[in-house]
This record gives structure tokens, C-alpha cells and sequence, in this order.
């Protein structure tokens, strides 16, 4: 007769001993998003901090370019990992939308980006940021020379592998610099699904 495994109380801190075989199932749900949103941001820091290490030893234009392949590379090789899990088939452009928002550096349930999405139909959306934690860096640090790079080159690049689906077009409708300090909108992007691919 073999022993039944009684399940622990989940865990909401971890204030008790240490747990050599601790597990995610150890915790409460409520535990892990609060844990999720760190690494959220602790993933984004380590992107900012690998940026300033490198371009301060080769310069910015060198770090701009390694930095665009990186995000493009994560795009192309690491999003398509959440499908399988996911049960998202990527027929229309609102299902690589969907996917997009599994990225660990999406907008999905977080205070670092915000906008909202029209969406046309699930092949033509129009995307709209009224708020972007790198961009009000840029501009509150007055680093106006990065803008053009990273948010007119590298967001749609990266974006575009992101979506993970050649034929869908991202066309830039609105990009920074901000006319002022009243213009709300930070970038404003249109997806559209084409009959070949685009790239």
C-alpha cells in the first residue's frame, strides 16, 4: 500500500524555513504574479544595464545595432516557444497579437507600457502606446538622440519578429519624438496581414 502525499498549505511569503525542494507549486498564485511583475522588471533593467555597459565601451551606435539584433533574435527564437503551451494557432494577426502579450516584456498586466488596441478585423488592427516607461525615460533624461533608434527602427523590427508571422506589415503612424508635453500619444502602429510575406 503505498503512501498518500498530503499537499502543504501554499505559501504566500517566504518568511518560514528554507526549502531545499521548493517549487512554484509551493506558492500561491497571488505570490507568483507579484514575482512575475519583479522579473518583468528586472528583465527590462538587465537590458538597460547590458546597454549602457556596452555602448560605453564600443558607443552607442554599435550597442544600437547589437541591441536591435538581440530583441529580434528573442523575437524569432524565444516567443515562438510559448505556442506549444498556449494552444494560440497563429492564423490571423490578432493571434500574434495575442502571443505577443506572453513576452516577458509585453504590456500584459503591467504599469511600464499602456494604450489600447483597435481592432478593425482579426487581420488589421491599429495599436496605440499613450505610455512608455523607455521613451518618458529618453525624454526625462533628455536622451533625445536615442529615440530615433530605438523607438522609429527597433520597434518595428523587433515587433515585426515578434508577431512571429512574416506576412503581417507594421506600419509606423505616429512615432517620437512628441510634438510637446500635451501630445499624449507616445507611438501609434498599424498591423496588417498581407497575402505574401512582407520580409
Amino acid at each position: 500500500m503505498s503512501e498518500s502525499k498530503t499537499k502543504t498549505t501554499e505559501m504566500n511569503d517566504y518568511s518560514g524555513p528554507y526549502k531545499h525542494d521548493l517549487v512554484f507549486e509551493d506558492f500561491t498564485k497571488e505570490f507568483l504574479i507579484k514575482m512575475m511583475l519583479l522579473w518583468r522588471k528586472q528583465y527590462l533593467r538587465l537590458a538597460g544595464y547590458w546597454y549602457e555597459g556596452i555602448q560605453k565601451r564600443i558607443g552607442v551606435e554599435r550597442a544600437d545595432e547589437i541591441q536591435l539584433e538581440v530583441w529580434k533574435r528573442i523575437g524569432d527564437r524565444q516567443l515562438p516557444k510559448f505556442l506549444p503551451m498556449s494552444g494560440i494557432q497563429l492564423n490571423t494577426v490578432v493571434d500574434s497579437l495575442k502571443l505577443m502579450q506572453l513576452a516577458p516584456d509585453s504590456w500584459m498586466g503591467t504599469d511600464l507600457f499602456d494604450g489600447h488596441v483597435e481592432i478593425i478585423d482579426e487581420n488589421h488592427l491599429i495599436l496605440t502606446c499613450t505610455h512608455c516607461l523607455v521613451l518618458e525615460f529618453f525624454e526625462r533624461t533628455n536622451q533625445p538622440e536615442r529615440i530615433p533608434m530605438h523607438c522609429q527602427v527597433q520597434e518595428k523590427e523587433a515587433t515585426e519578429d515578434y508577431l512571429c508571422n512574416p506576412k503581417i506589415e507594421v506600419i509606423a503612424l505616429k512615432v517620437p519624438p512628441r510634438s510637446g508635453p500635451d501630445d499624449e500619444i507616445c507611438c501609434k502602429w498599424e498591423y496588417i496581414m498581407r497575402d505574401k510575406p512582407v520580409r
